[in-house]
C-alpha cells in the first residue's frame, strides 16, 4: 500500500455531514511527518467556521482497508485487547469528555448521554448565613464533600468578605476533606485540610474519621452540599449530638432535553450496549426517574442482567443496590480512570460469566 511522502504536517477539513460518520466506526488518514496514521473520527471534535477539525491520534502502524480518505480498521486492530469494539455507555456530564477520551483508548465505541444538569441555587442564603456564622460566631467543623462544591463555596465567601479574613477565621474550624478533590480545591485556595477521608472516601469513612479524630458531641459542624443531600451523614453527624447546618451550593435537574438520554436508554434495553459506567449515584436516581415515567424499568433492569454494570465505588452501587440493579465490577480506586481500565480488561470474563447464567 502506498505511503504518503509528504514531509509537512497537513490537516484535513471536513464538512458537518462527516459527523454521522462517527457512528460508521469509519477512521480517517492524517499525513503527519512522512507516515500515514487513521484515528478515529471521534477524537477531539472543533468546530472551526462551520467544519469540523479533527486532532489526530493513536497512530495505526497496522494495514487498513482504503476507502478515499477514510480507512477502516484491520481485523487484527479490532481484536485486540480492551473493549474490542464494544458499545460503553455511561451518564456522565460534566466529565463527558473525558470519559469518552478514556473509553475510546481502550477500544470501545462511546454512548454518553448526561443524565444530570448542574442548576446554581438561586437562593444563596444558606451560604451566606454560614459565611455570618463562620466570621460571626463559631463553626467548629467544616466538612467539604466534593472539590467543585468546595470552590464554589469560597468564591461566594469572597463576594461578602476579605479573603485575609475568612483565611484567619478559618484557622479556628478544622476542615474535614472526603477525598482528594475537595484537597485539590483547598490547596487552590492555599487552605490545608484538618482532615482528610480515606478511600473509598463514603459517608461512613467521613464518620469513621471524625470518631477517631475527636467527639462531635456539642459542636457545631457545617456541611458543604453540592446536587443532593446525604440524610445518612446528617443523621449520624446528630446521633453523636452534633449542631448540624447544611450548605447547599448547587442542585441536580435531569437534562432540560431528555431525547438523548431516551434513545441511550433504548438501546441499552434493545440489546445494543455491552457495558454500563456509573460515575455517580444520582445518576442512577435520575435514570429511574425517567424509565418510571416511560413504563420501562422492568424491561431495563432485564437488559442489564445481560450486560456488564460497573459502579465507580460504594456511594454509586448502594444506589444501584436501592433501585435492585446488578454489580459486576467495582475499580480498585473510586477512579473514573481505573473504574474504565479495569472494566476493558474484565468485560469478556464477565460477559461470559453472566452468558452462562442465562442458560436454561
Amino acid at each position: 500500500m502506498e505511503r504518503s511522502t509528504h514531509s509537512q504536517p497537513q490537516w484535513y477539513l471536513y464538512s458537518r455531514e462527516l459527523l454521522r460518520l462517527r457512528q460508521l466506526k469509519i477512521w480517517r488518514v492524517a499525513r503527519l511527518q512522512g507516515q500515514a496514521r487513521s484515528v478515529s473520527i471521534g477524537r477531539q471534535l472543533r468546530f472551526l467556521s462551520g467544519q469540523l477539525w479533527y486532532d489526530a491520534h493513536t497512530p495505526n502502524l497496522e494495514e487498513t482497508a482504503h476507502v478515499g480518505f477514510l480507512r477502516f480498521p484491520s481485523k487484527d486492530l479490532m481484536t485486540t485487547a480492551g473493549f474490542n469494539g464494544l458499545t460503553i455507555a455511561a451518564f456522565e456530564s460534566r466529565m463527558a469528555a473525558e470519559i469518552i477520551r478514556l473509553i475510546e483508548h481502550h477500544g470501545g465505541v462511546p454512548l454518553v448521554t448526561p443524565a444530570l444538569r448542574e442548576i446554581p441555587l438561586d437562593d444563596n442564603s444558606s451560604a451566606l448565613k454560614f459565611g455570618v456564622q463562620l466570621t460571626t460566631e463559631r463553626v467548629d467543623l467544616l466538612i467539604l464533600l466534593t472539590g467543585i462544591g468546595t470552590t464554589a463555596l469560597f468564591d461566594l465567601l469572597k463576594t461578602r468578605y476579605p479573603w485575609p479574613s475568612i483565611v484567619e477565621v478559618l484557622k479556628q474550624t478544622a476542615l474535614v476533606a472526603r477525598g482528594p478533590k475537595p484537597v485539590t480545591a483547598l490547596k487552590a485556595l492555599g487552605l490545608q485540610p484538618t482532615l482528610t477521608v480515606p478511600e473509598p472516601n463514603t459517608w461512613i469513612d467521613l464518620i469513621s474519621t471524625l470518631d477517631e479524630y475527636r467527639p462531635v458531641k456539642g459542636l457545631r459542624v457545617a456541611v458543604q452540599e453540592y446536587g443532593a443531600s446525604n440524610p445518612d451523614l446528617l443523621e449520624a453527624l446528630k446521633q453523636r449530638g452534633a449542631e448540624v447546618f447544611q450548605v447547599p451550593i448547587y442542585r441536580w435537574a435531569l437534562p432540560e432535553d431528555l431525547g438523548l438520554l431516551r434513545q441511550a436508554l433504548n438501546n441499552i434495553i434493545d440489546g445494543k450496549v455491552s457495558v454500563l459506567l456509573i460515575t455517580n449515584a444520582a445518576q442512577v436516581d435520575h435514570v429511574m426517574q425517567v424509565l418510571e415515567k416511560d413504563g420501562k424499568v422492568e424491561p431495563f433492569r432485564a437488559a442489564l442482567k445481560k450486560m456488564v454494570v460497573a459502579s465507580i465505588g460504594p456511594t454509586a452501587s448502594e444506589r444501584l443496590r436501592h433501585h435492585e440493579w446488578p454489580i459486576d465490577l467495582e475499580p480498585s480506586h473510586p477512579k473514573m480512570g481505573i473504574l474504565v481500565k479495569e472494566a476493558s480488561e474484565q468485560v469478556h470474563r464477565l460477559l461470559e460469566a453472566k452468558r452462562e447464567l442465562l442458560l436454561p
